[in-house]
């Protein structure tokens, strides 16, 4: 099977930043920058990725509307104003984003051709504050403020294939070799069925980064068990490059009738704000081949370790991933 290349994505450029924002202020009536004169403070925009909105207003007794904007997972976001329509619609708007020190980290007046507002920014998770307001102070008008961040281009690997001279249908899935899921979603579930058939399953990972979204993360993965039945011991660390170009150590699980299996134990550090989800399953419920049965998150100070002891009885043990933002309190 070939090996995915995912290509790394363009983010945009030429958000005007705090400093320029300082210089174009001038431009703006004084009176429009008066945070005094706020004509609401809206509360509930939260935005992970998908597209969310907030109608907003101004008039001549608050020519400034602000919004406060909670990004969960941060990272490339636009944040963009739409006259959305009808006779009172904004015409020519001006917007600038705060932080929560209330320091201003983005600022545009006309985007491209237009006269209405937009700005593309790279931003971590927190709590953000956008003024906006019309370029002629006095006028009542509506908009909509859509805030959207996209999804980092970050690709989980998984290599799960017999080992050489192995029955394959110990290792099972619709087509052995690569599987992979995008961050944030789960792989397809592998199903390990080892016995006394010939030879056994071999399993290796890796993560393309090509933003370096993930950049501080360490994941390991540490097998061990009976000898035998544990082939290639050890911990080895998950590689994470811009594309796939390398696949942690392969190890080969080969569970068979004879007394103990293998464990497989999974440990994160670096980022308390990345989590991996392991759900590890019995296909027969209550099945005892699969031990530590259940879904699991491996994040910072916790470590998941599950056990792996097929024979030739029916059923098997699957196994699936999704590696993902962490967020307090979950």
């Amino acid at each position: 099977m070939q090996h995915p290349n995912p290509q790394r994505r363009s983010t945009r450029a030429g958000v005007l930043l705090s400093a320029l924002g300082i210089l174009l202020a001038a431009s703006v009536p004084a009176e429009a920058s008066e945070t005094s004169d706020l004509g609401q403070l809206q509360q509930d925009l939260t935005v992970e990725y998908a597209l969310v909105s907030e109608a907003g207003s101004v008039n001549k007794g608050a020519p400034t509307f602000r919004h406060q904007v909670e990004l969960r997972a941060g990272g490339q976001c636009t944040f963009k104003i739409n006259s959305g329509g009808g006779t009172s619609a904004i015409g020519d708007s001006l917007m600038e984003i705060f932080n929560s020190s209330n320091a201003s980290v983005g600022f545009n007046d006309d985007y491209g051709s237009g006269t209405l507002s937009r700005i593309d920014i790279n931003l971590p998770r927190g709590t953000y504050f956008v003024n906006v307001w019309a370029n002629k102070s006095h006028v009542t008008a509506t908009y909509l403020l859509e805030v959207n961040c996209t999804k980092p281009p970050v690709i989980f690997y998984q290599n799960f294939v017999g080992s050489p001279g192995a029955d394959l249908w110990q290792c099972f899935r619709w087509a052995w070799e690569v599987i992979d899921a995008p961050f944030g979603e789960w792989t397809e579930a592998i199903h390990i069925d080892t016995d006394n058939r010939v030879g056994g399953c071999q399993q290796q990972f890796t993560i393309s980064d090509p933003t370096n979204y993930l950049s501080g993360l360490n994941l390991s993965v540490k097998f061990t068990g009976e000898a035998n039945q544990c082939l290639n011991q050890g911990t080895r660390q998950i590689p994470i490059n811009g594309i796939p170009s390398a696949w942690s150590t392969p190890y080969t699980i080969d569970a068979d009738n004879r007394a103990g299996g293998c464990w497989q134990e999974f440990t994160l550090t670096g980022r308390s704000d990345l989590a991996l989800d392991v759900e590890f399953l019995a296909t027969i419920p209550g099945d005892d081949q699969c031990g530590g049965a259940g879904n699991h998150t491996v994040r910072v100070g916790n470590t998941v370790s599950v056990f792996i002891n097929t024979d030739s009885r029916a059923g098997a043990c699957s196994q699936r991933f999704r590696l993902r933002n962490y967020y307090p309190g979950e």
